[in-house]
């Protein structure tokens, strides 16, 4: 090989280096979902609609809705209304009962409603209440808002109800655990299959006083999960609250089941955007409760892959890209980065399907886009700078290159093109000369 072409070689090979450095560090630096995270969310959230699946047979709904409102009066509403509830669903033997309804304070207007209440929860021994953070003034951070001692003591469990917003708004996870550092609370889908699998016994820790915070000051949050949502708002079948008192149901729509009571009239109670809401549909509370019961009782459990999987992960394509950028053609490595894009978006959700796992291939996608226009940049300068040299030394060596009005035409790099192709069709017109003079004097 020629010196010039090795010196080229060796030129080509540190500046593929050098970028090849560059991009893997950048894609490297880029990899955590939090650094590019609008990009991840919406890789993650088609892979989350990916799971859809039909309902879990063994969970109903029982929603404090519209109809409910208007027939029954404005919220709340007396906790005798609740008691007969609970008395009505327990009778057709349900697994367990989802009360997600907050009973923090007393009822001064019908104080005998609260008795009525705590005796229906404690022949059912299959309900579960929830608990809240409490942010109130006055109390230490890290208190638990808890139901009143008469109710947190006939329930079968309690658990939170919290889910983990990112910073988007989207719900697209939650923490099993939250609540004081000394005793955090499981969430309430966990207390539910708790209570379903050993209902005689309580699947409760014993709840300190409603008057006395919790200490120490120090809310703790533990074991994030991504949601697995099985479908979108209203996917669960649901009973109005107002029919299940007036006994409208089938005789067997509660045995067996999972039962969920929560509100999902206008403007009562939490609402949620989600991965899986259409539009500007939100998703009540109590079904995001649904969809994280659902998953735990269907074995999908989805969390974010370690960080140095999801480095890997994002890592492989982009220098799989960067190699054949420096083996093979142009054609070949723009497929080939193409290629390599949409097989790791459709790798990134198959494997959370596979695994359980969700990696975050923003910096991959990245990396891939960069690559090719870069080195082609690279290549591009490359060829720009021999085709001068080229002209450069055959003007040294004497050749009377011409610069005609069409070659200074177009691009810097059409015009080195044509100054060379100019060029060289000088050459061949010397060539050409000194042949048929040669020939001419033979014969002569």
């Amino acid at each position: 090989m020629p010196k010039a072409a090795r010196t080229r070689a060796q030129q080509r090979r540190l500046e593929w280096a050098l970028l090849a450095l560059a991009l893997l560090c950048l894609v490297a630096w880029l990899s955590p979902p939090q650094q590019m995270a609008g990009p991840n969310h919406l890789v993650q959230d088609l892979g989350l609609r990916s799971l859809a699946r039909p309902p879990h047979p063994d969970i109903v709904v029982i929603a404090v809705d519209d109809r409910s409102i208007t027939s029954i009066g404005r919220w709340p509403w007396r906790r005798a209304l609740h008691a007969q509830l609970v008395d009505v669903v327990t009778a057709q033997n349900p697994k367990a009962i989802g009360l997600d309804i907050l009973f923090s304070e007393p009822d001064l207007d019908y104080p005998l409603d609260d008795a009525l209440l705590a005796q229906a929860l404690a022949r059912s021994q299959r309900v579960v209440l929830p608990v809240l953070q409490r942010n109130q003034a006055g109390f230490m951070e890290g208190a638990s808002e808890l139901p009143l001692d008469v109710f947190a003591d006939a329930a079968a469990a309690l658990g939170h109800v919290h889910v983990a917003p990112d910073g988007d708004g989207v719900v697209r996870g939650l923490y099993l655990q939250e609540g004081p550092a000394s005793a955090p609370w499981s969430h309430f889908s966990l207390s539910l299959q708790c209570v379903a699998q050993n209902a005689a016994a309580r699947c409760k820790k014993s709840p300190p006083t409603n008057s006395t915070p919790v200490t120490p000051p120090h809310w703790t949050e533990r074991q994030p999960e991504l949601i697995a949502y099985a479908g979108g708002p209203g996917h669960y079948p649901t009973y109005s609250y107002i029919d299940v008192l007036r006994g409208q149901i089938p005789p067997n729509a509660f045995q067996g089941k999972f039962v969920l009571v929560g509100a999902v009239a206008s403007g009562l109670g939490d609402t949620f955007a989600t991965p899986v809401s259409s539009g500007a549909r939100l998703m009540p509370g109590v079904e995001v409760v649904a969809h994280i019961l659902d998953s735990h009782l269907s074995g999908i459990h989805l969390k974010a892959a370690p960080a140095a999987a999801n480095i890997a992960f994002n890592l492989l394509p982009v220098a799989v890209a960067l190699l054949t950028l420096l083996f093979a053609g142009p054609l070949t490595a723009l497929l080939a980065s193409f290629g390599l894009g949409l097989g790791t978006l459709l790798m990134s959700m198959a494997l959370m399907r596979w695994t359980g796992w969700h990696f975050a291939p923003a910096a991959a996608l990245l990396g891939l886009v960069l690559a090719y226009p870069l080195w082609s940049w690279r290549r591009l300068n490359a060829a720009a700078h021999f085709l001068r040299t080229e002209m450069e030394h055959l003007r040294s060596e004497g050749l009377p290159v011409r610069n005609s009005p069409w070659a200074r035409r177009g691009d810097f790099l059409e015009r080195r093109i044509n100054a060379v192709e100019a060029a060289s069709r000088q050459l061949r017109d010397l060539h050409q000369f000194v042949s048929n003079s040669l020939l001419n004097h033979e014969q002569n």
